[in-house]
C-alpha cells in the first residue's frame, strides 16, 4: 500500500512537471526574431569608383602630389648644376670642398623630402579611404534599415566572360557570390545616394558661424 501510495505521488509529481509552462515552451522564453532573411550585396570597388567625392579627393592629392614633385625637381636641379661645378675644380682645392659640401647638403635635403614625401603621400591616401569607407558603410546602414535588409555582404559584379589573363580567370572562379537577383545589388542606389549628398553639401554656402570641424 505504501508503495502504491509512493508511485501514485511520484506520477503526480511527475504529470505537474511536464505540463508546467516551463517545460511545455508555454511560458516566458528568449525572444527570437522570426521575421525572413533579406540579402543584399555590394561592389565595394564600384561604388569608389563613381562616388564623385573619392574622385575629387584624389584630384586634390594629385595636385598637392605634383607640387611635391615639382620642389623635387627643382632640388634635383640644384645637385645637378653642383655635380657639374665640382667638375671644374681641382680635387682638394676651397672651392672643390665648398662645392661637395653645398653638394652633400643638398643631396640629403633632397633625399629627406623625398622619404617624408613618400610618407605623407601614404597617410593621406589612406585617411581619403578611410573616410569613403565609413561614409559608404553609413549609408548602407541607413539604406538596409529603411529596406529591411539583414546582411549586405561585398561582392563583384565582374563576370569571367572577357577575362584573357589565366589569374584573372582563376580570381573570377573563386568569388563568392555564383548567382544573384539584380534586385538585391544595392550598388547603384548607394552611389546616387551617396553622390547626390555631396552635390547638396558642395553646392551648400560655408556658414561662417558654423563650429568648426573636428
Amino acid at each position: 500500500m505504501k508503495k502504491l501510495f509512493v508511485a501514485a505521488t511520484v506520477l503526480v509529481l511527475f504529470t505537474g512537471l511536464i505540463s508546467s509552462p516551463s517545460v511545455r515552451g508555454d511560458g516566458p522564453a528568449r525572444a527570437v526574431d522570426s521575421s525572413p532573411h533579406r540579402i543584399a550585396l555590394i561592389d565595394m570597388a564600384r561604388v569608389f569608383k563613381n562616388y564623385k567625392k573619392f574622385e575629387a579627393m584624389r584630384d586634390e592629392l594629385k595636385g598637392e602630389l605634383q607640387k611635391s614633385e615639382e620642389r623635387f625637381k627643382g632640388m634635383a636641379e640644384i645637385i645637378k648644376k653642383e655635380q657639374a661645378e665640382l667638375k671644374g675644380y681641382k680635387e682638394g682645392s676651397e672651392e672643390y670642398s665648398r662645392v661637395e659640401k653645398s653638394l652633400l647638403t643638398h643631396t640629403t635635403q633632397a633625399e629627406a623630402f623625398r622619404k617624408s614625401q613618400q610618407r605623407e603621400l601614404i597617410r593621406k591616401e589612406a585617411q581619403i579611404y578611410k573616410t569613403i569607407y565609413l561614409e559608404v558603410s553609413d549609408a548602407v546602414e541607413k539604406y538596409a534599415t529603411h529596406f529591411n535588409f539583414t546582411l549586405v555582404l561585398r561582392f563583384s559584379a565582374d563576370g569571367v566572360e572577357g577575362d584573357q589573363n589565366p589569374e584573372d580567370v582563376m580570381r573570377g572562379l573563386n568569388k563568392q557570390v555564383v548567382y544573384y537577383r539584380p534586385s538585391e545589388d544595392i550598388t547603384n542606389a548607394i552611389c546616387e545616394f551617396l553622390n547626390r549628398r555631396y552635390q547638396r553639401m558642395a553646392a551648400a554656402p560655408a556658414d561662417a558661424n558654423a563650429p568648426a570641424a573636428h
